[in-house]
């Protein structure tokens, strides 16, 4: 072989034999190889720098003993586009969710705990992400009905009425609860519970009257004097709210002028 004068005797003997059975680069990398690493490496490598830039090669050749090929191939790519961890986070993922969900998956577990990563990155896909965001940390505070609701109202109402409704839901009707989480904010509580319930009885004039003077009188009288004070002078009204209850059968004299 020609090739004794040019290379060592073992690299010159393998070369003469591997040209029969490769292409010539080939088997010169084959031979140099079979130096430098375990012969089913180096035929990988060799064969890979034909297919791969060398740094993936080599990458890929080694990944291939350590993964499956195709987990082996998602990291050496992946390495090139991400922090190690990530890609081996991102291309185990792909494994077990979708490409987008994966991804989420991986950023997210960098930046809060698993479980809540793992429940913002589904609700970004049902929901707008300010929304999930807030599903997904309510969730941990509160029953999830509540929480949805809360985070709902928090786009609608300042925070404080928004928890209030939510919360009162559970306890009355819609109208009402929405009444008394608003009144709650112009009267005291008592009164303003007088007032969301008698709203739905009587007139709106009439029922903060009569949730007024309930703190005044006995509610009788209140009645008597809130409806009458529709009918006559405020005075003229309580002489004859009062007169009623002294004397129900007398007549009470009204001055003529």
């Amino acid at each position: 072989c020609t090739g004794v004068q040019l290379h060592p005797p073992a690299l010159s003997e393998c070369l003469c034999i591997g040209v029969q059975l490769h292409p010539p680069a080939l088997s010169e990398c084959l031979c140099t190889g079979v130096q430098l690493h375990p012969p089913a490496l180096s035929e990988c490598l060799c064969t890979g720098v034909q297919l791969h830039p060398p740094a993936l090669s080599e990458c890929l050749c080694t990944g291939v003993q350590l993964h499956p090929p195709a987990l082996s191939e998602c990291l050496c790519t992946g390495v090139q586009l991400h922090p190690p961890a990530l890609s081996e986070c991102l291309c185990t993922g792909v494994q077990l969710h979708p490409p987008a969900l994966s991804e989420c998956l991986c950023t997210g577990v960098q930046l809060h705990p698993p479980a809540l990563s793992e429940c913002l990155c589904i609700g970004v896909q049902l929901h707008p992400p300010a929304l999930s965001e807030c599903l997904c940390i309510g969730v941990q505070l509160h029953p999830p009905a509540l929480s949805e609701c809360l985070c709902t109202g928090v786009q609608l109402h300042p925070p404080a009425l928004s928890e209030c409704l939510c919360t009162g839901v559970q306890l009355h009707p819609p109208a009402l609860s929405e009444c008394l989480c608003t009144g709650v904010q112009l009267h005291p509580p008592a009164l303003s519970e007088c007032l969301c319930t008698g709203v739905q009885l009587h007139p709106p004039d009439l029922s903060e009257c009569l949730c007024t003077g309930v703190q005044l009188h006995p509610p009788a009288l209140s009645e008597c004097l809130c409806t009458g004070v529709q009918l006559h002078p405020p005075a003229l009204s309580e002489c004859l709210c009062t007169g009623v209850q002294l004397h129900p059968c007398c007549l009470v004299r009204v001055p003529l002028h």
